[in-house]
């Protein structure tokens, strides 16, 4: 009928950060330095895809600004120092004086919004205070640029187009979470150079202000494909995001649902149990009494009834308190042999009634005292020979124990001596089962066939426990 073997012996919310965006899989959210901001990942929708995206590149673009800050200003001072012996002091003092003035600012502005924590409603706002950043610090390299020319050769003409190529190249590299403020900078950066050389007139001012014209509409197509890639990886980040967290959204209320089933189970069954056992109790008391054959033969089907019904309820009970993690194991030192024995006793004289044999197979190397819960190895071991007595209507019932040979349990014996791996078959000649059905009688409240239920009554609770039950002892069931 079936085989088991036995041997014996904290949830944590996913939290996701990306593009300045810390999300909180399933419940929450929260932008920038850390602000709860529940409504961005409700699953009701309350703030669209598109403004998380939206917000998740501004963030981003935030995020790198200081970097860029640091950047714009070592390249400045190192130019003003090379520059310095070619260009009057005074113009390059009120350059220098500028350009920290725009950078101080956007400082201020990354400072503000820092501490701000603007939501997903506050991004127009912010994206707009970005952007006015972004022109002024590109035209504050464009006024050293213009401000500075003529200059004294060509050689002073070349050193300063560099900066303001560097400087647009790492701004527009800085800037690809927002395409409008890289525009802006680009633009105020690289235009007014241009503009101011093809005003000079010269062959060499007009090629370079075309070559810088051109610059700007590569860095500008080169700029947009970064910024389309990287709301591209911000919106499937979020999506993806999302869909954890109604996955576990849904999961918590399976859980807490499941939770809530297995505490009703449990509770009614513990308010039926105690009646029934005061039924079964006056029942047997009735029996001792002064009764005619009709009265007993009613007394006795009242008490068969009753204790049925009883092992349906200690099932479900059981089942509850293994699914609600509750179900614990009493491990004690026994005698298996004799356990094995009492089982035996106990299904013989059922067997034997339908003209079965019953055979008993213990092999002599299965030990005798054993450290288990000797209350449910006889659980399981009554139940699956019950089910091969129930299902058999000739032939024989056998029951074999053997100590574990696999390979296993060879490995479990070396690492741990003191267990000894143990597999009790229950074999019989009944109905049988094929491999399909032999998949599914392993779940809750489920048979072979709807037919035997009809047939043979259960409930299709009674593999279900076993199973669970060895496997809380570090062993499994299966069908052979």
């Amino acid at each position: 009928m079936g085989r088991v073997r036995a041997g014996y012996g904290p949830r944590a919310d996913r939290v996701h950060q990306f593009a300045g965006l810390t999300l909180i899989a399933g419940s929450e959210a929260t932008t920038g330095a850390g602000r709860r901001n529940t409504s961005a990942v409700d699953a009701s929708g309350t703030s669209s895809i598109d403004e998380l995206v939206a917000a998740g590149a501004l963030a981003l673009a935030f995020r790198r600004l200081p970097v860029s800050i640091l950047m714009a200003c070592v390249i400045g001072f190192t130019f003003v120092a090379m520059l310095g012996p070619f260009f009057p002091t005074e113009r390059i003092c009120v350059w220098l004086a500028v350009m920290v003035s725009v950078y101080l600012a956007r400082y201020l502005i990354w400072r503000a919004w820092k501490h701000a924590i603007p939501g997903p409603e506050d991004t127009r706002r912010w994206r707009v205070w970005f952007g006015i950043g972004a022109v002024l610090a590109g035209g504050s390299w464009a006024f050293g640029g213009v401000y500075l020319l003529p200059p004294a050769d060509q050689h002073e003409t070349i050193l300063l187009l560099v900066a303001v190529l560097m400087v647009s190249s790492t701004g527009a590299n800085t800037l690809g979470a927002q395409f409008g403020a890289m525009i802006g900078f680009l633009g105020s950066s690289i235009l007014p150079v241009a503009i101011a050389l093809l005003v000079g007139g010269g062959d060499i001012e007009l090629m370079t202000a075309l070559a810088l014209l051109c610059w700007f509409i590569a860095m500008s197509s080169a700029g947009y494909q970064t910024h389309a890639s990287t709301l591209l990886l911000i919106r499937t980040e979020l999506e993806l995001l999302q869909a954890f967290a109604e996955t576990a959204s849904a999961r918590r209320l399976a859980e807490a649902s499941s939770q809530a089933k297995s505490q009703f189970l449990a509770n009614m069954s513990h308010e039926v149990r105690t009646p029934l056992n005061g039924v079964l109790g006056l029942a047997e008391l009735l029996g001792r009494g002064a009764l005619d054959a009709e009265q007993r033969k009613q007394i006795h089907l009242l008490r068969q009834s009753g204790e049925h019904l009883l092992h349906i309820v200690n099932e479900i009970l059981d089942l509850s308190k293994i699914e609600a993690g509750k179900l614990e194991l009493a491990a004690t030192d026994f005698d298996l042999r004799m356990l094995i024995e009492q089982c035996a006793a106990l299904v013989r004289p059922a067997v034997q009634r339908k003209g079965l044999a019953f055979e008993l197979d213990v092999a002599p190397d299965v030990p005798r005292w054993v450290t288990a819960d000797p209350y449910r190895i006889r659980q399981v071991l009554l139940n699956l020979l019950s089910n091969a007595e129930k299902f058999t209507e000739t032939g024989t019932v056998t029951l074999r124990v053997v100590r574990e040979r696999t390979i296993s349990s060879q490995q479990l014996t070396q690492a741990f001596p003191q267990r000894t791996p143990v597999r009790f078959t229950v074999l019989d000649t009944g109905i049988g089962i094929n491999s399909e059905d032999a998949r599914r009688i392993f779940d809750a409240f489920t048979q072979a066939e709807e037919s035997n239920t009809r047939r043979f009554g259960g409930t299709g609770l009674g593999l279900a426990v076993c199973r669970q039950l060895a496997q809380l002892m570090d062993g499994d069931v299966h069908h052979a």
